[in-house]
């Protein structure tokens, strides 16, 4: 069969135009590299069951090319720079083949040919219509579904979110479907401002060690390599027995692994059996889609990782299983860098007709698109046929509806049928030995080949360097703590190491990280007299000299990330249950000593607050001037006490302390109820200055106008960067706007963590996919990171805000007539499109309402910056609206 060419859509309107995103770069340059050629084809079958209806299939797949941009794009280069260009409408080509006459005996080789032949037509992608589909009928009620789209618009997981919206389009539920948050073309621009903000440098150094002198790895040939007569790709599989599937996740969750790294593991055992090297490159594909935002649309998202294992042929299969987790876990936290962008910045050696680093590809997985039922008809996924090949070796072991099997697509220019089949063969065994006899040594796999070069006690090596304190090793990667350094910089100290150490640890260890102590349980108690040893512990935190007792840990820069840095210790230590709260209240090193001495083991109830006021934090009791009581934000409430001419009360109310757990169903107006009740308990009577920022913000309005309506006076609401809800429930329905925000959110992040304002842990905990995936849980078992939360935040206010924030959302201010000033600063965004103060202008009476901008004002548990600006702003506040 030989499908007719898309019709030309000259006369499609473009609607937008956007650069390439690093991926289709990627494809563009593999395009031009070999005109003409399939490589960039994707082909996928489904076997269809039931009442085949395929006018609706392909009126389904129209529905789903107008709900994608990137399926009515296509690609050009007018000046020589790639661009993609968003049509109005597409062609779309679909083919129906009968083969109801063919005896049953001779279907399966012309589905073969069929297939075969539409995977390897070439897109003419200077126009729109990059996707093609042909069903293939066999019976009454049976039918294959082939269907090939540009690797430039489409990618694995693309399959799941076009089959979900197909069946969704058969099912009649398309019109149900949610609105896109976002489209491809947004992706792009989004990525291309990380790449330009310099935000990714921190991947860049990751990849810069963790490749460093690597050499390029490969599998000898059975033949010369041919560049020039390209590659010819053929496959060989293996059905796996039944329940190896469960066998395996059994396996790797006793080994702390995910199945994916136990897969690799063992791949680079039998590919050091083969070669007799020890340093294994491979490389693999992680999804791209690290914001939930992205998962349901269809694009070009993948981006490959490089694997590098040390492999020992004494290690047992079940110590390189555990020594490959933390190679896994850190190319997956460091996915973000573009892989062009990781071979420019290593230049690695280049091999005509080979990807840079390694030709050997591994996946591991469940395919992409489930089977489902769709009105009478069931979709499955079925086993398709790849049009070309890109690297030498492509191993993947696929779950499928029918069971687990293993493909190796290898390129026929290269290795012989039999060689093929030997390497699968191989692999099948080392999988089941892995599973049966995990203690199985690697070096059982070699069959006597070489290796190449003998190995050493790194761990000894380490430790005996004097300054090194201990050391412990996993994989290629080293933990050590410092021993005496004196004034040497410890940041620096793994560059030392590998310097000092690089003739004896050459090609065992890649990577070392100082850490504060190893991976494992503290044990013991203080040797020392606690002040002195909490000195030391706040000279290490602070980055200060010795401190007396009197010292003030806000006064010497401390915030909230040093805080909880500081507490961590502290519990590790003494095993003291002290609270931020308590440093909060008790911040000179001295007082905080003598808590620690009172709470260390026996273990008391953590301590929440003081006296007898649960919730209520004092942090000046008397003065003259007007009260002020902030809403959970104790870090603004502490900084604005410390400052000079701040004569007056000043409480914080820790709402999250005293009210009762929050449900997905809670209340508004029942939490600010209660919020006003503990106002009124940190201050009995008015008049009232309440603050607040973010949805803090918010309860302080509302819980001012229920004072306001008892009768109290309302001096005034201070808040900081507080989104009215109607003006959010406009951003998130404005494609403009809430892609503007995502990007914006996203940038400021960056940025706050490179500037040492956000922590690590608080930057991965932002993307789900690493709580999905384990790796937060995992960094913070090897006490990489502090925390697994979501933020930087306390547990018991992360939980709070985010329960809150979504009754904020449901919640409708009535009209304010009293005194609001509201501070924008630079976490909130600003433009042509922006309300000047984020709604609130449609709910404050005009003559109450000031918006102040204040681009060096930050006022959050992380920095005290600008807070003499805002008391000042806040007292002129005051005194225009005092009572004449």
């Amino acid at each position: 069969m030989s499908p007719t060419q898309p019709t030309p859509a000259a006369a499609s309107e473009i609607l937008a135009t956007f650069p390439l995103s690093a991926g289709q770069t990627r494809c563009w340059i593999m395009a031009e590299a070999d005109p003409g050629a399939p490589v960039l084809n994707v082909a996928v079958r489904w076997s269809l069951e039931g009442q085949i209806n395929g006018d609706a299939i392909a009126e389904a797949f129209r529905k789903v090319i107008a709900r994608h941009e990137i399926l009515r794009s296509s690609f050009v280069a007018p000046d020589g720079t790639p661009v993609q260009r968003v049509h109005q409408d597409a062609p779309f080509q679909f083919s129906t083949v009968d083969l109801r006459p063919v005896p049953d005996v001779d279907q399966q080789e012309r589905i073969e040919t069929i297939a075969r032949e539409t995977a390897a037509d070439p897109f003419d992608a200077r126009q729109p219509g990059l996707i093609r589909a042909t069903l293939i009928r066999l019976s009454g009620t049976r039918a294959v579904l082939c269907f090939v789209v540009d690797h430039r618009c489409f990618d694995g997981a693309s399959i799941g979110v076009l089959g979900r919206e197909i069946g969704a389009a058969l099912d009649g539920t398309f019109d149900d479907l949610p609105p896109l948050p976002l489209q491809y073309g947004d992706y792009c621009l989004w990525q291309a401002e990380l790449s330009a903000t310099g935000a990714l440098d921190p991947e860049r150094a990751y990849w810069r060690k963790q490749l460093q002198d690597a050499a390029p790895f490969e599998l000898p040939g059975d033949r010369p390599r041919n560049v020039r007569t390209g590659r010819q790709i053929a496959t060989v599989s293996h059905d796996l027995p039944p329940g190896f599937g469960a066998r395996l996740r059994a396996a790797a969750r006793q080994a702390g692994v995910s199945p994916f790294t136990h897969g690799a593991a063992v791949f680079a055992a039998v590919l050091h059996a083969r070669t007799g090297i020890r340093d294994i490159l491979m490389t693999t594909q992680s999804t791209g889609r690290i914001e939930p935002e992205l998962e349901p649309l269809i694009g070009m998202f993948i981006n490959n990782l490089v694997l590098r294992f040390e492999v020992e042929p004494t290690q047992s299969l079940a110590a390189l299983i555990a020594a490959a987790r933390p190679v896994v876990e850190g190319a997956l936290a460091h996915q973000q860098l573009p892989f062009d962008h990781m071979v420019a910045e290593l230049n690695p050696a280049r091999r005509p007709g080979q990807p840079p680093f390694t030709s050997i590809n591994f996946g591991l997985q469940t395919v992409f698109m489930e089977s489902r039922t769709s009105g009478e008809m069931s979709l499955r996924s079925t086993a398709s046929h790849a049009p070309a090949a890109i690297n030498d070796l492509d191993l993947a072991v696929m779950e499928r509806p029918d069971g687990w099997q293993i493909v190796l697509e290898y390129d026929a220019t290269l290795y012989d049928g039999a060689t093929a089949e030997d390497v699968l063969a191989q692999t099948v065994a080392a999988l089941h030995l892995s599973l049966d006899k995990p203690e199985t040594p690697v070096a059982d796999l070699t069959k006597g080949r070489p290796t190449d070069q003998p190995t050493v006690d790194s761990v000894a090596v380490l430790t005996g360097h004097p300054m090194v304190e201990t050391a412990c090793v996993t994989g290629s990667q080293a933990y050590v703590t410092p021993a005496q350094t004196g004034s040497f910089p410890l940041e620096t100290l793994p560059g030392r190491l590998m310097s000092d150490l690089s003739d004896t640890l050459a090609g065992q260890i890649t990577a070392i990280s100082v850490v504060q102590q190893l991976p494992g349980p503290v044990t013991g108690h203080a040797s020392q007299d606690t002040l002195t040893e909490m000195s030391e512990m706040w000279s290490e935190v602070l980055g200060t000299e010795t401190l007396p007792a009197d010292a003030h840990f806000f006064d010497l820069g401390g915030h909230s990330l040093l805080a909880i840095r500081l507490l961590a210790r502290i519990r590790d230590r003494w095993s003291a249950p002290v609270t931020l709260i308590d440093l909060y209240e008790t911040p000179t090193l001295g007082g905080l000593a003598a808590l620690v001495s009172r709470t260390a083991p026996p273990l008391a109830p953590p301590v929440a607050t003081t006296g007898d006021e649960p919730g209520i934090m004092r942090l000046r009791r008397d003065g003259p001037g007007q009260p002020f009581v902030a809403v959970n934000n104790a870090a603004t409430a502490v900084a604005l006490s410390t400052l000079p001419g701040q004569d007056r009360p000043i409480s914080c109310v820790r709402l999250f302390e005293i009210t009762s757990a929050l449900d997905e169903n809670t209340d508004f107006l029942e939490v600010a109820r209660r919020c006003a009740d503990g106002v009124r308990q940190a201050q009995p009577r008015g008049p009232y200055l309440l603050y607040g920022n973010c949805v803090h913000g918010n309860l302080a309005l509302e819980a001012a106008r229920i004072l306001q309506s008892e009768g109290e006076t309302i001096a005034g609401v201070a808040m900081r960067d507080v989104w009215e809800p109607r003006f959010a429930q406009k951003v998130h329905s404005d494609r403009r706007l809430r892609s503007q925000d995502r990007w914006f959110a996203l940038r400021l992040r960056l940025k706050d963590w490179r500037s040492g304002h956000l922590s690590t842990a608080a930057l991965l905990g932002s993307y789900g996919i690493f709580h999905r995936t384990g790796v937060i849980r995992a960094l913070h078992r090897l006490r990489l990171i502090e925390h697994t939360q979501w933020t930087d935040m306390e547990a018991e206010m992360e939980r709070f805000i985010s329960r809150m924030s979504r009754a904020r959302d449901r919640y409708r201010p009535e009209p304010i007539d009293f005194p609001v000033l509201h501070v924008i600063t630079p976490i909130t965004p600003r433009g042509r499109l922006w309300k000047t103060s984020m709604g609130w202008e449609d709910v404050v009476a005009p003559d109450k309402l000031e918006t102040h901008w204040m681009p060096e004002v930050v006022l959050s548990e992380i920095s005290r910056t600008g807070i003499e600006s805002f008391a000042e702003t806040m007292d002129a506040f005051l005194a225009r609206h005092a009572p004449q």
